[in-house]
């Protein structure tokens, strides 16, 4: 389901995202949705639990990388509380 909203944005704005939309074959309501998405998932991880574990995935099927970095992680995480550092 979508929703109609208005917004008021400044020119310079509307001129870039026009540009990058025709320059990448989106429409504009397209890219200006990613966009807000995006800023809205940025700001999100600021209320991750510390103590949580969270699932890593990657939105383009780089599973690889996905992978390296989740292992990664586990080996710092096991890094600190060999130090005495829990984390």
């Amino acid at each position: 389901m979508t929703k109609i909203v208005s917004l008021a944005l400044p020119e310079a704005v509307v001129d870039e995202a026009t540009e990058i939309a025709q320059r990448t074959g989106r429409s504009l309501e397209t890219l200006l949705a990613e966009w807000v998405t995006g800023k809205v998932a940025a700001q999100s991880t600021n209320t991750l639990l510390t103590d949580a574990e969270y699932p890593i995935f990657t939105l383009h099927g780089n599973d690889a990388v996905a992978e390296a970095l989740f292992e990664t992680l586990q080996a710092a995480k096991a890094a600190k509380r060999k130090n005495g550092k829990e984390g």
